[in-house]
C-alpha cells in the first residue's frame, strides 16, 4: 500500500500528543531571531493540515502541499470544521507550482528525510527556491544521520478503542536508511477489523551535504539549531532545524 493512504484515517489519533502550536511558535522564534517577517506560507508535506492550521489561525495566507490525496481530504475536512482558509494542493514537493510566490516555506516532522537520494533532495531545494519571494525563508527539520544510525530494531504498539497499530523499526546495514513497517488493524462500521500495511523509509544526511545542496540551489544558509532550542547542533543531535533564505 502507498504511504499515507490507509494511515491517513488514523494519523491524527497516532499523533495526538504532538503540540503543533508549539512547533509554529518555535518557527516564529527562529525567524524573529533572523529578523525575517512573513505573511504567506507554503507548508510542504502538510499531511492532515496540523502544521498548516496554526499559521492560518495567526492570520497568514497558507498553501498546504502533499502527495497523498487521502491526507489532503482529511485536511480539507478539518479546515472546514475549524473555519480556516487553507488552500490544499496535491503536488510533489520536488515540483511545486503555486499561483503566487510566498514569503515562507516549511517542511516539518522530518519529511525531508523521505527524499532517499541527493538528487531528490536537491530537487526539493530548487522547487522551494522558485516558490519563494526574494528574501523569503525556508525552515525545515531533519532527523540527523546520528539519529538514523542509532535507531535500534524494535516493535512499538499503539491501541485505542478503534485502532491497533504495530510499528516495527529496521535500519539498513550501512546505517543510512531507517525503515518503519506499520501494520494497522482498524475497526470498521460493522465491528470487524480491517488490516493493512504501510512501509516508510527515511535517509540520514550529513549536515554538510544538506547545506551544500541548499547552496547549490541558490540558498543562503542562515542557521541550524538542535530541535526546539536556540543552540547549534552537535554530533549527537537527533533532530536539526535549518533556516535558509532566498537572496
Amino acid at each position: 500500500m502507498d504511504r499515507y493512504t490507509g494511515f491517513a484515517r488514523i494519523y491524527d489519533k497516532v499523533m495526538a500528543a504532538v503540540d503543533y502550536e508549539a512547533w509554529a511558535s518555535y518557527v516564529e522564534r527562529i525567524l524573529a531571531r533572523a529578523g525575517i517577517s512573513f505573511s504567506s506560507v507554503l507548508d510542504l508535506a502538510c499531511g492532515t493540515g496540523n502544521t498548516s492550521f496554526p499559521f492560518a489561525a495567526r492570520g497568514h495566507r497558507v498553501y498546504g502541499v502533499d502527495l497523498s490525496p487521502e491526507m489532503l481530504q482529511v485536511a480539507a475536512e478539518k479546515a472546514a470544521r475549524l473555519g480556516l482558509d487553507v488552500r490544499f494542493l496535491e503536488q510533489d514537493m520536488r515540483e511545486v507550482r503555486l499561483p503566487e510566490r510566498v514569503d515562507l516555506a516549511l517542511c516539518l516532522y522530518d519529511s525531508m528525510n523521505y527524499m532517499l537520494t541527493s538528487e531528490d533532495l536537491f530537487k526539493v531545494f530548487t522547487s522551494v527556491f522558485r516558490a519563494l519571494n526574494r528574501g523569503g525563508a525556508f525552515v525545515f527539520d531533519m532527523n540527523s544521520s546520528y539519529q538514523i544510525r542509532t535507531v535500534r530494531p524494535d516493535i512499538t504498539f499503539f491501541e485505542d478503542d478503534d485502532v491497533a497499530l504495530v510499528w516495527e523499526d529496521r535500519v539498513s546495514p550501512d546505517g543510512r536508511l531507517w525503515e518503519v513497517e506499520l501494520t494497522v488493524f482498524e475497526r470498521t462500521k460493522g465491528g470487524l477489523y480491517r488490516r493493512f500495511k504501510e512501509t516508510h523509509t527515511e535517509r540520514g544526511y550529513e549536515l554538510d551535504e544538506v547545506l551544500e545542496l541548499a547552496a547549490r540551489a541558490g540558498f543562503t544558509n542562515l542557521a541550524q539549531y538542535e530541535a526546539f532550542t536556540m543552540h547549534p547542533p552537535c554530533e549527537q543531535s537527533r533532530r536539526i532545524y535549518f533556516l535558509c533564505q532566498r537572496p
